[in-house]
């Protein structure tokens, strides 16, 4: 028998069995939705971070968080840490306060709710140097120093709340009306900066007054203070946060009770980002493994129970002339077109599920998914129908006929 008869008669026997047929199908499809889903979704989010961090084009960047015990009193000022930079200039290139919060921004009769809002001085777009001005200027010296009531805002603000013609305009925040004298360039990698209104510092303090924390290790409350640091390259990142950690010993004695300090560079955050893609994509395509193991041993349930209810039919085709081979390669065939049936399908649901990024990336990015669904069904259905077909093809034709 050739493999186009083989076919004809997998196809016959599936079709009286549709029922049984769809429910084993269906276990394929989820599994093979879910690795494809996986292999699409974790290199688009792999590429997104690595193009995120490229385009911050500072990984000597560090958000630096000194927690006082509101027992001393005592903040660490925007003054103490320029004194630090300033006697550390082989380790620290520059330092900016980082003041952030959420609101609700005003303008004319338009709102927008939960916008970010930052504090910063005139030195943080030295400090953060993926931000670049569109119209206007940053802030000044005096806009600080003065506490006037200036703000700039970024692209989605500019283009939804105020029309696209934000400069020199009013926009209420807290109550407060404060004139837009910057707008920020679209930043494509992190939207989020898009949703800010940076506004001087010191009025930010103003608005949300001391920020506190309960640290349940020490049973005690501390002040927090947010400072962005620029490291003078990677190699100084350690010693910047040394640093650090010497002007508040020298302050407060030891690290414990008194103080802590939180510490985290854009280098640790790309690689703590890309460490979560690479377990993400393990534990995913680990569920989807487990899902089409489980539909392998109910394709093999099926085909075992098929073998028995086809038994007399096994021997009839032996006593016409039908070898072992032949009965092998129809169960087997029957199992693998039954997988790759629902490796199809599952495919089609996760370039479905995915059809945004596959839109917005190269069409390659296809390529591994399809292929890896298709191996992976491929696998299920020779694994899941070999024993069932080698049972039937060991039946003795005369036994087989006279099986009630």
């Amino acid at each position: 028998m050739n493999i186009f008869q083989t076919g004809q008669m997998v196809f016959r026997s599936l079709w009286l069995n549709k029922i049984r047929f769809a429910q084993v199908v269906l276990g394929m499809v989820v599994g093979v939705a879910a690795v494809v889903s996986v292999l699409i979704e974790g290199p688009y989010m792999y590429k997104y971070y690595n193009k995120l961090f490229a385009e911050y084009a500072c990984p000597d960047l560090l958000q630096i968080t000194p927690l006082i015990n509101v027992d001393r009193k005592q903040h660490i000022t925007l003054e103490d840490m320029q004194q630090l930079a300033a006697e550390n200039p082989d380790y620290i290139l520059g330092v900016s306060p980082h003041v952030n919060f959420f609101s609700r921004l005003r303008y004319e009769d338009k709102t927008l709710d939960n916008m970010v809002i930052i504090g910063a001085d005139e030195n943080y777009m030295g400090v953060v140097p993926c931000l670049s001005i569109n119209e206007g200027r940053f802030f000044q010296t005096m806009d600080i120093s003065r506490e006037r009531r200036v703000c700039v805002v970024g692209a989605y603000i500019n283009e939804k709340l105020m029309g696209g013609d934000a400069l020199g305009k009013k926009l209420r925040l807290y109550g407060e009306e404060y004139t837009v004298i910057g707008v920020m360039d679209k930043i494509e990698f992190d939207f989020s900066f898009n949703l800010t209104v940076f506004v001087p510092y010191t009025l930010a303090q103003k608005m949300i007054g001391e920020r506190t924390t309960p640290n349940y290790d020490y049973d005690g409350i501390y002040y927090i203070d947010n400072f962005y640091m620029r490291a003078n390259g990677l190699e100084n990142i350690g010693n910047a946060r040394i640093a650090v950690e010497n002007m508040l010993t020298e302050r407060f004695g030891p690290m414990g009770p008194r103080w802590q300090l939180h510490c985290v560079s854009y280098r640790y955050m790309q690689s703590s980002s890309e460490g979560a893609v690479y377990d993400w994509i393990i534990c995913w395509c680990s569920v989807g493994v487990i899902i089409l193991i489980v539909g392998g041993v109910g394709i093999a349930n099926v085909m075992l129970a098929a073998v028995k209810q086809r038994t007399q039919e096994i021997g009839i085709r032996k006593a016409f002339g039908a070898s072992s081979r032949d009965i092998k390669r129809q169960f087997l065939f029957e199992s693998i077109f039954i997988s790759l049936l629902g490796g199809v399908f599952g495919i089609a649901a996760g370039i479905l599920k995915n059809y945004k990024i596959i839109l917005s990336d190269d069409l390659n990015i296809l390529f591994m998914p399809v292929l890896f669904g298709l191996a992976f069904a491929l696998l299920v259905g020779l694994l899941a129908g070999n024993y069932p077909a080698t049972q039937a093809a060991k039946m003795e034709p005369v036994a087989a006929i006279n099986t009630d």
